[in-house]
């Protein structure tokens, strides 16, 4: 498993804000229609990209702090049973 470091993860939001925010500004500016709705479909990935890796990074912060407690989580459950980047399996999901 990678090591998990929350300030870069936190810079790669902020990367697709600013990678969206430059889609909007840009799709201020198109030509065509056809520009504008490219430009804002980027805008919308680019926002959900960053608002994803804000939900990873808060979910990984939790599973740190209950791993330091000596609680297992869902998360930690799954990693502990793979040792690849596999997700647990619908099975393993019931079992949890």
């Amino acid at each position: 498993m990678a090591y998990f470091d929350p300030r870069r993860e936190m810079n790669e939001a902020g990367r697709c804000r600013t990678r969206a925010e430059d889609c909007h500004r840009l799709m201020l500016l198109a030509q065509s229609g056809a520009e504008a709705t490219i430009l804002t479909s980027l805008w919308r990935s680019w926002k959900m990209i960053a608002n994803q890796t804000d939900r990873y990074v808060a979910i990984m912060k939790k599973d740190a702090a209950q791993k330091r407690e000596g609680r297992v989580t869902f998360a930690t459950s799954c990693s502990l049973r793979y040792d690849t980047k596999d997700h647990c399996s619908p099975r393993e999901r019931r079992r949890s």
